[in-house]
């Protein structure tokens, strides 16, 4: 399967859990899906946090296949402005720390499906890199990041995935 459907398999896993749907809900963003910069600046800017899916690396393995077959690894970021963020009545007051936290254990062992067909978008399941957090300026403000990395692995086809472009 091609690398977006793992991205919305993982936001839909993130969005649907109560933690991050409860009021005010804090919005999970793949970069696949839309113009990335302005759901990050209206969250970032509103509710002061959002968490997005990106891609990583991918690696190309099994040169032996007919189709490439990659295993590929996604960053899930958590941006928050901590002034807005923590602030009662505006933010969440969870912490980026705590946001990515979440994350780490809705992704724990999970096994990406495909939204249509239930099927596996690859095989195995994620496992999870190190934590890292950083304070970055962006116009003008100090913003907090944290993130880590999810790879698939495991699994009968060890975690690769290969990707047909076909064209619609």
């Amino acid at each position: 399967m091609f690398p977006t459907e793992i991205q919305l398999a993982i936001r839909k896993r993130l969005a649907d859990t109560p933690y991050f749907a409860t009021t005010p809900a804090i919005p999970v963003i793949a970069r696949c899906q839309m113009d990335i910069v302005e759901a990050v600046n209206k969250a970032v800017g509103s509710i002061g946090i959002c968490v997005l899916v990106l891609p990583g690396k991918g690696k190309f393995e099994r040169h032996e296949t007919p189709i490439p077959c990659i295993r590929g690894e996604y960053v899930i970021k958590v941006i928050e402005n901590i002034v807005i963020n923590r602030t009662r009545g505006s933010g969440t007051m969870q912490p980026a720390e705590k946001v990515a936290w979440a994350c780490a254990q809705r992704l724990w062992h999970f096994s990406p499906m495909h939204a249509e067909t239930n099927t596996p978008l690859a095989g195995g399941h994620f496992i999870l890199g190190e934590l890292e957090t950083d304070i970055v300026k962006a116009d003008g403000q100090e913003h907090l990041e944290t993130w880590f990395s999810a790879t698939i692995t495991g699994g009968d086809s060890e975690g690769l995935y290969g990707v047909a472009l076909v064209r619609d």
